[in-house]
């Protein structure tokens, strides 16, 4: 038997596990009933109670796993088990890349979402200007260092790719423009060229920004802790490192280094397509890659 509360409901723990079970089975029931090309609401609303199992989740986890790992994997096995119509024929239908308000009644659920981006960039675009002396004062940091972090993410990915992880020259070169946001990454995947697939990139783009979120907020909060690093060294460090899915992670949990991820973010992104334009330097990735160089 459960141990009452004065208030008649059963222990926090347990309300919590019950309550996390009950939002398992409803979204693997709408996923189920999703399958369906009318099912547009339903897809919706199995995506969003993902994320909110995700921010369960993070709560029994202590912190450890964050909303955003949890969601989108979550998501993507909701969408799986609609995916009777075929896999790919299922994403059409998510996102139908139908941006003009007057075809609301056609959006995928990825489209309301992506609707929702523009408010979301400006909300953070706010919080920038709020902290904008800090920025300013700090402009020689963030410009360097958003620079290093476009060039290190570069040539590190090279590495990788090429002389540590052999991998194939085309997924070796997909591999670069990770540390940028995914839309971002298939316009530099393009640069780059010599069979550099834009969607192996976004892919790469959209892991790299999941292990950010994840992990970068609390072993940044640790070298805070530790060894007292400022919010300008770990917002640079997050938005470089995990880009737009990083920073959004850190936007409640580490409100002093949000603006300077929100900067580097950006400015790593612009940094990395301005370093692509330099042929001998564009070159000499491609020949790590391809593990010409060792």
């Amino acid at each position: 038997m459960f141990n009452v509360t004065p208030g008649g409901a059963p222990p926090s723990s347990t309300w919590n596990a019950l309550d996390f079970v009950s939002m398992v089975s409803l979204t693997a029931m709408l996923a189920k009933l999703a399958g369906a090309s009318n099912a547009q609401p339903l897809r919706l609303l199995a995506v969003l109670l993902s994320f909110d199992i995700g921010k369960r989740v993070k709560k029994f986890s202590s912190g450890l796993i964050d909303p955003l790992l949890t969601g989108t994997i979550l998501s993507w096995m909701s969408l799986a088990v609609a995916a009777e119509a075929g896999w790919f024929e299922l994403l059409g239908r998510f996102v139908t890349s139908r941006g003009s308000l007057g075809l609301w009644r056609s959006w995928g659920p990825g489209d309301f979402l992506l609707s929702c981006l523009g408010p979301s960039i400006v909300s953070l675009s706010l919080r920038v200007y709020a902290n904008r002396k800090a920025v300013k004062e700090n402009a020689p940091m963030v410009l360097v260092g958003s620079f290093w972090g476009a060039f290190f993410g570069l040539v590190s990915s090279a590495v990788i790719a090429g002389p540590l992880l052999k991998m194939p020259p085309s997924a070796a070169l997909s591999l670069l423009p990770r540390s940028v946001t995914s839309a971002l990454s298939a316009l530099l995947a393009g640069m780059i060229g010599q069979g550099a697939d834009t969607r192996l990139s976004v892919t790469f783009a959209v892991v790299t920004g999941l292990i950010g979120a994840n992990f970068g907020g609390p072993l940044l909060a640790y070298t805070k802790k530790r060894f007292g690093v400022g919010g300008a060294s770990r917002g640079l460090a997050q938005g470089a490192a995990g880009h737009g899915l990083g920073t959004a992670a850190i936007a409640s949990s580490d409100p002093e280094a949000l603006p300077f991820s929100a900067v580097a973010f950006a400015l790593t992104a612009a940094a990395s397509a301005l370093l692509l334009t330099i042929a001998p330097f564009k070159d000499l990735l491609t020949a790590l890659a391809s593990s010409s160089v060792v």
